[in-house]
């Protein structure tokens, strides 16, 4: 790596930290003030919990602030080279501006990698939690633990319906179960209600206080009570809970098998396709963000000096994000295919960045 290459690297790279630092504190401090109050004033809020849930709500803002810095580092790095009149030293040494700009691009994608895997670990994982802190300190949100829907498919019989009243987050233990078993043909065979239930390893859940409901095609059912009965199924208290999660609170791998789980039994998969198509697309729109900055620097730099850039980037990234987020409301509405929510801005903005960044050569 040239001399030259690890300076610019180096200059990036500290302005981007910085930038992302700031504008994640920027996020932070709007997010306290819009919501404070409300919080404080929750029947048993304490200041833990409240300083947890604004400390969950950071890999997301990270996730979605990083593309920005990534714009405005890179605006600032060549509006300084520029200033100190680095960019004419490297042209008159035959430097191309492309060729300057490089390192920078080559650590925008970096940028993307790493938000691809920040969107896939730490953010829905976060998400999940934040859920739990909201359903502490706010008690405004729905317990996925509670009344829980559920499908127990195996290749070897027909799938399983279970609706849980309350499924206990530590135990595992349930509450008001019923199960609703189907023949090949889809027709309800058995019902059972149960007082409560326990997954045993091995075995399966073991339900308690039961009435059975025996159809057989039969017009009346024929009706039996148990103490206790087995239900050989291998479906995990955990896995109730996580098919109950949002869209964002999910892996990829998780929205993966909830799309091909939803098909299945013909209901609506558009929010969970939407989602994962904003996995990727989201992350890449740090590299699409830099090559839109690269000229757009270059051009202020010339005439308007280091502030023009910054206002320049902070405007560039505010319409960016105004037009993906009102295409991804449209994805979920429904209202136009999954891909175009998620990658509509980023093509947009991809084809004019790259554009104006073949302009460098000149």
């Amino acid at each position: 790596m040239r001399i030259a290459d690890r300076y610019v690297l180096k200059l990036f790279a500290g302005m981007f930290l910085g930038s992302l630092a700031a504008i994640s504190f920027l996020f932070t401090v709007f997010s306290v003030l819009d919501s404070l109050s409300r919080l404080m004033g929750m029947e048993g809020a304490s200041f833990t919990g409240i300083v947890r849930y604004y400390l969950l709500q950071l890999p997301q803002t990270i996730f979605m602030t990083a593309p920005v810095a990534s714009l405005l580092s890179t605006m600032i790095t060549l509006g300084l080279l520029n200033q100190r009149n680095e960019l004419t030293a490297l042209r008159a040494a035959g430097v191309s501006l492309m060729r300057t700009t490089a390192p920078m691009v080559l650590a925008a994608l970096a940028v993307s990698l790493g938000l691809f895997q920040l969107g896939n670990t730490l953010v829905p994982l976060g998400n999940r939690s934040l859920l739990s802190a909201k359903d502490i300190i706010q008690g405004e949100v729905t317990d996925p633990s509670r009344r829980v829907w559920y499908a127990s498919e195996n290749p070897k019989r027909p799938p399983i319906f279970l609706r849980v009243e309350k499924v206990d987050r530590n135990t595992g233990t349930m509450r008001g179960l019923t199960v609703y078993e189907t023949s090949p043909d889809f027709s309800l065979r058995r019902q059972s209600t149960a007082k409560s239930a326990e997954w045993k390893k091995g075995e399966g859940l073991v339900m308690r206080e039961v009435r059975v409901r025996e159809f057989n095609g039969l017009s009346v059912p024929v009706l039996r009570e148990e103490n206790e009965v087995l239900l050989p199924i291998t479906d995990k208290p955990a896995d109730f809970l996580r098919a109950q999660r949002a869209p964002e609170e999910m892996d990829l791998e998780e929205l993966n098998d909830q799309i091909v789980r939803v098909r299945r039994y013909g209901l609506q998969d558009t929010a969970y396709r939407v989602e994962r198509q904003s996995r990727f697309a989201i992350p890449l729109s740090a590299l699409i963000l830099a090559l839109v900055g690269a000229p757009l620097a270059i051009r202020p730099a010339r005439s308007g000096g280091l502030a023009v850039g910054v206002l320049g980037a902070i405007v560039v990234g505010f319409v960016y994000f105004i037009i993906i987020a009102e295409f991804l409301s449209l994805g979920k509405g429904n209202l136009i295919p999954a891909w175009a929510a998620a990658w509509s801005a980023n093509i947009v903005f991809g084809l004019i960045g790259a554009g104006w960044f073949l302009t460098l050569r000149r």
